[in-house]
C-alpha cells in the first residue's frame, strides 16, 4: 500500500486531463465540429472552442444537483455574457446564435410553472425583450444576429419577473448558409 502511494506521489501530473477530464475532452471535441464558435456550459469550467470566451454574474452558478448545466436564479441581477471574435472575412458573413436552454420545472407561488423569462442583447442591441424557454426539456433556440469585426458581447439576462431557475447547457455561433 505504501508502495503505490509513493509511486502516485512522484508520479508527474498532467494538468490538462486535471482541468478537462477525458470524457468531456470527447464531449466537447463532438461539439466543436459541428460549430463556428462554442460555449460548454455542461462543465464547470465552461470550455469553448474558436474565439470566444464567457462570463458570469451574480446568482450565475453551475448545477451541482443536476449537473451538465448552469442556472441563473437572482431574478433581475443574474446574466451570462458571451464575447466572440470575428475576423474581418467572418463579420461579412450573417450569423445565428443557438441555445441549449430550459426554465425549471417548478410551480412558482403564483401558480405559474418553470417562468424563467430572459433578454437576450447583442452589441447593446436587445433582440429579446421576454423570451420563454422551455419547461419539459432541453431545447434548441436560435436567433439570427449581426456581430462584427473584432469583440462582440452577447448577454442573457434572467428578468426580474422570472420565478425559477433559468438553466443553460450550451452556446453556440454559426453562419447561416444562404
Amino acid at each position: 500500500m505504501l508502495l503505490i502511494a509513493a509511486m502516485l506521489a512522484t508520479a508527474p501530473l498532467n494538468a490538462e486531463l486535471i482541468e478537462k477530464p477525458a470524457v468531456e475532452q470527447r464531449v466537447l471535441k463532438a461539439w466543436e465540429g459541428d460549430h463556428a464558435l462554442f460555449v460548454d456550459f455542461a462543465y464547470k469550467n465552461i470550455p469553448t472552442t474558436g474565439a470566444v470566451r464567457a462570463s458570469v454574474g451574480p446568482g450565475v452558478h453551475f448545477n451541482f444537483a443536476y449537473p451538465w448545466n448552469w442556472l441563473m436564479n437572482f431574478s433581475g441581477a443574474s446574466f451570462i455574457e458571451i464575447y466572440p471574435t470575428l475576423t474581418k472575412e467572418e463579420a461579412e458573413k450573417k450569423w445565428k446564435l443557438g441555445l441549449s436552454q430550459l426554465a425549471s420545472l417548478g410551480w412558482a407561488p403564483n401558480g405559474q410553472r418553470g417562468f424563467s423569462p430572459v433578454s437576450i442583447a447583442v452589441n447593446g442591441e436587445m433582440i429579446e425583450t421576454h423570451f420563454l424557454p422551455q419547461i419539459d426539456a432541453w431545447r434548441e433556440d436560435f436567433f439570427p444576429v449581426q456581430l462584427h469585426e473584432g469583440e462582440n458581447s452577447i448577454v442573457i439576462r434572467l428578468l426580474v419577473d422570472a420565478t425559477t431557475n433559468y438553466w443553460i447547457q450550451k452556446v453556440w455561433f454559426d453562419p447561416i448558409s444562404e
